[in-house]
Formats: C-alpha cells, structure tokens, sequence
C-alpha cells in the first residue's frame, strides 16, 4: 500500500503539463505560444459571433440558445447538421 506522500508523488508525475513560452511577457503554453502568430494575425469577419462561457459551464446551452435567437426562435430552421 502506498503511503499518502508516495501516491501524491506517483499521481503527479502521471500528469504532464506543457512547457510554457513567454510571448510579450505574458506567459502561454507552448501550443498557443507557436501559433501566436496565426493567432494575432486572425481578423474576424464584422458578422461573426463570438460565444464565450465558462468551461463546463453550459457551453453547448448558450451556443443553442443563440442559434434560436439568430434563427428569431424558430427551432425547425435550427434542426439542421453541423457545419465543419
């Protein structure tokens, strides 16, 4: 059996994190901080929307209940598959 310390030391080496890359100071994690260029570069179109929640909280909810408002609640218009 594996004491408290030996399990804490065992859970935390199973967790890898990503390195981190400072970008004007600001610390990113490495995936975003190669991309940062592609990302400050991105120009929304002036009809774009963008939808921004809290993670787990109610994402796929919102993003419905916009689609409903933008479709003035017609929920047939909205019964449609997926854009990519």
């Amino acid at each position: 059996e594996l004491s408290y310390k030996e399990a804490i030391e065992k859970a935390s080496s199973a967790i890898t994190r990503f390195p981190v890359i400072k970008i004007q100071d600001v610390p990113l994690m490495s995936h975003i901080a190669y991309n940062w260029d592609s990302i400050w570069a991105f120009r929304p179109d002036p009809s774009d929307l963008l939808i921004a929640t809290y993670p787990k909280a109610g994402t796929t909810w919102t993003q419905e209940i916009v689609d409903l408002l933008l479709h003035n609640g017609d929920a047939d218009a909205c019964k449609r598959a997926p854009t990519p």
